[in-house]
């Protein structure tokens, strides 16, 4: 049997690894009861719906870091050579 922070570890990686259930969980799209008990089924986990749910809804969404790594990168340039990139990113001081 798993305890708690393992099952937490399991459910927020497989969150990680999918983008769609991800962006869908910071745009607040996704059924969290339906996502519970998909991850259940999907990760055969020896919890119940009701653990893996608060997991789920304890997730931490990350919007307003994005937003601001967003800003930070909105004027940037990204060239790509032979599977290298370059990153030009130009700093003004506020005054």
């Amino acid at each position: 049997m798993l305890i708690v922070a393992d099952i937490r570890r399991q459910v927020e990686r497989f969150i990680e690894a999918d983008l769609v259930i991800k962006k869908g969980l910071q745009r607040r799209i996704i059924n969290s009861r339906a996502l519970a008990r998909y991850i259940l089924e999907a990760n055969r986990l020896d919890s119940t719906l009701d653990a893996i749910l608060g997991i789920v809804r304890r997730y931490p969404l990350g919007s307003e870091n994005d937003n601001r790594h967003r800003q930070v990168f909105k004027d940037c340039e990204i060239a790509t050579r032979n599977e290298v990139a370059d990153l030009a990113v130009e700093t003004v001081q506020a005054s």
